[in-house]
């Protein structure tokens, strides 16, 4: 594994080093995995656009030469490459800075988290444990695969396993509420959506989802009906988009939007400078029942620098939050207990693998004792 390590280390960014010397940049590796899906093949596009990214890798287990082909005639800088099948795992996210993790099956009408969380968690734990097998140092993991209050919590318990392990630079995308919070906060005001804040905090789970309408700026007056109303839609936004799509796909296009700035602000991260965010990451600070918690922080290129801690919230927040905290406990127990059962399965496998190959090994030993003990007979 070592001399692996230090081949992809020798081969990957030489050339990239030596074509952007006079820019006084390292290069930076940007790894989409799940890039021929909806939000895949979009966040492949910004990612191609954006002039800090040097290397692209895109990976999916089907043909991604095409979409490589595609988007390599954009004209900005990164030079673009494509892997496929599960073979090809290992290739894409070695030596990377920063990987986007947006594979694995969306949202249908009539699944719940719990089937999609049974569907996406293999293939989640797959793409862990390759990140961890190829990067000496852990690079920053984003997940956008749903669910997230659930594949966080995996993709940490299997990430703790090897010795790189680093939890500041691993995060779920929340960004979608705070793009929708903003919206229709804006909406109500009859205001442009820059021009207004309102924080999101929780999970990304229908009862997890909480606006801080407490510290939303500008601060006008909302009677109790409005306030239910806007939490309600909020809450319901994933629904909505599904129901006006007939139940056939859940929101993909403005999950994409969402989730490129925060991207970008990873790249901001990497390049040295402190970047403000909100992203579903490890969290101990917040309530002591609780791992995994969207928050506000402060990040840099070691990843979440700082933690900030909750402002004061009204009596309504509150009982959201009691209410949260509990779904989140619930989420964070089911990806604790597929993890356990997952590393049982997978000893059982090595102690059956291990188990055929001494059991071969005596059979090849009785075979050559038999052999030679026939020799011995014909010559008497």
């Amino acid at each position: 594994m070592r001399n692996v390590l230090k081949f992809l280390n020798s081969i990957s960014l030489l050339p990239f080093t030596k074509r952007y010397r006079h820019t006084g940049r390292l290069p930076c590796k940007v790894c989409v995995v799940g890039a021929l899906g909806v939000v895949g093949r979009h966040l492949a596009t910004y990612m191609k656009m954006n002039s800090e990214v040097l290397n692209l890798t895109l990976y999916d287990i089907e043909h991604t030469d095409g979409l490589r082909e595609d988007i390599s005639h954009i004209d900005y800088n990164p030079w673009v490459f494509a892997y496929k099948d599960e073979k090809d795992l290992h290739k894409a996210v070695g030596c990377s800075e920063f990987v986007i993790v947006a594979c694995g099956c969306h949202k249908e009408e009539g699944v719940d988290d719990c089937k999609l969380f049974e569907v996406n968690a293999p293939i989640v734990l797959k793409v862990m444990e390759a990140i961890m097998e190829t990067n000496q140092k852990q690079p920053f993991v984003h997940i956008i695969t749903e669910p997230i209050n659930s594949l966080v919590p995996l993709s940490a318990f299997a990430l703790q396993k090897y010795d790189q392990y680093d939890e500041r630079k691993l995060s779920g995308s929340t960004s979608i509420d705070l793009m929708r919070a903003r919206l229709m906060y804006a909406e109500f005001l009859r205001l442009d959506p820059y021009k207004v804040q309102l924080p999101v905090i929780g999970g990304r789970s229908e009862k997890t989802i909480i606006p801080l309408l407490s510290i939303r700026e500008p601060s006008e007056n909302m009677v109790k009906e409005d306030r239910q109303k806007l939490v309600q839609r909020l809450r319901m936004g994933d629904d909505d988009v599904m129901n006006a799509k007939c139940g056939e796909a859940s929101a993909q296009l403005s999950v994409t939007v969402a989730a490129q700035r925060f991207c970008y602000s990873i790249i901001e991260a990497i390049r040295r400078k402190m970047v403000k965010e909100v992203a579903f990451i490890p969290c101990k600070t917040i309530h002591e029942n609780i791992e995994f918690f969207s928050t506000r922080f402060l990040m840099d290129d070691n990843g979440v620098k700082e933690v900030y801690p909750l402002p004061n919230i009204d009596g309504e927040e509150q009982a959201l939050l009691e209410i949260a905290i509990k779904e989140l406990e619930a989420d964070t127990k089911m990806a604790k207990d597929y993890y356990s059962k997952y590393e049982e399965s997978k000893g059982k496998k090595e102690d059956c693998y291990e188990g055929e190959k001494i059991a071969g090994k005596e059979k090849q030993k009785t075979g050559r004792e038999e052999k030679k003990g026939g020799k011995e007979k014909k010559k008497k």
